[in-house]
């Protein structure tokens, strides 16, 4: 459930974009170092997110870099890292390796299921200082794949136990804003997982895999309705953000949640019209 929680470059300053991708070249370079170049191809800028998050509430001691990509032309890029890169680094490994078995167990991917058995193997290089949280992050994962596997289970259940995943993620540390952080997770969880399953759905019908929507796409207005039910998520996530006294790259941050957190759906919503439309007339005729 990556490329979620993206920025809308459309609407932010070059400034802003440049600070954004600093922190993103940051948290490469450290999976990169901590779990080696094939581990660097999974780096999100999902993760990005977290690390401005943490950045902008608890601001730590951030260290700024430039080094030189062939890429580019060898131009020079500023990287921005901190404790929460490390952080974020982890997350970014454990949901890689997550997505990889679970490609594997849904669609047998040969090469994801290797790819994530290599990266396993990098598991080691957690760090000490979050261990707890990784294993606590684990048991709800355990918890969310054991129900998917299950199958049958409503749409609003399985986006509760995404959401508690992402609410143990953002709350990294059991202090006065514990609460807004957790509830914050909640909400942007509950937004990925319902989002991600609409994109799928009409692939895991041909596919005979799960989806929650199987047969709510067949209701006319299904699009609609699902789009107020993500209006009122955000309108949670958007409230448990702003009690946060984040003054650091704020700009960013609300670009994220209020704007770029809707890209991927306005796109497949786009993209769906005629082929939920399809569903929804089969079932008329039936």
């Amino acid at each position: 459930m990556f490329g979620y929680i993206n920025v809308n470059k459309a609407e932010l300053k070059f400034i802003e974009y440049d600070i954004y991708r600093s922190y993103y070249l940051g948290l490469r370079r450290n999976i990169k170092k901590r779990f080696g170049s094939l581990a660097k191809l999974s780096s999100s800028y999902d993760m990005t997110f977290i690390v401005l998050l943490l950045t902008g509430l608890y601001e730590p001691e951030t260290k700024c870099e430039t080094h030189r990509y062939l890429t580019r032309g060898m131009e020079k890029q500023e990287e921005r890292y901190n404790e929460f890169t490390d952080y974020a680094a982890d997350i970014n490994m454990l949901f890689t390796i997550y997505k990889c078995l679970d490609d594997w167990h849904d669609e047998k991917k040969v090469m994801r299921l290797i790819y994530g058995n290599i990266l396993k193997r990098k598991e080691k290089a957690y760090c000490d200082r979050y261990i707890k949280r990784i294993e606590s992050i684990k048991a709800c994962l355990k918890d969310f794949t054991d129900a998917e596997k299950k199958g049958g289970i409503h749409a609003d259940d399985m986006a509760l136990l995404f959401g508690r995943i992402m609410g143990e993620i953002l709350a990294i540390k059991d202090d006065e804003w514990n609460d807004e952080l957790m509830d914050l997770g909640n909400a942007l969880g509950k937004f990925i997982y319902l989002v991600d399953a609409y994109e799928d759905v009409d692939k895991d019908i041909k596919k005979g895999t799960y989806n929650p929507f199987k047969k709510s796409v067949e209701r006319a207005g299904f699009t609609d309705g699902l789009r107020k039910i993500l209006n009122m998520i955000m309108d949670d996530a958007s409230r448990e953000f702003e009690k946060l006294p984040i003054i650091e790259n704020v700009g960013i941050l609300r670009n994220i949640i209020y704007s770029g957190m809707w890209i991927r759906f306005e796109k497949a919503a786009e993209k769906k019209g005629e082929i939920l439309k399809k569903y929804q007339t089969e079932e008329e005729d039936e």
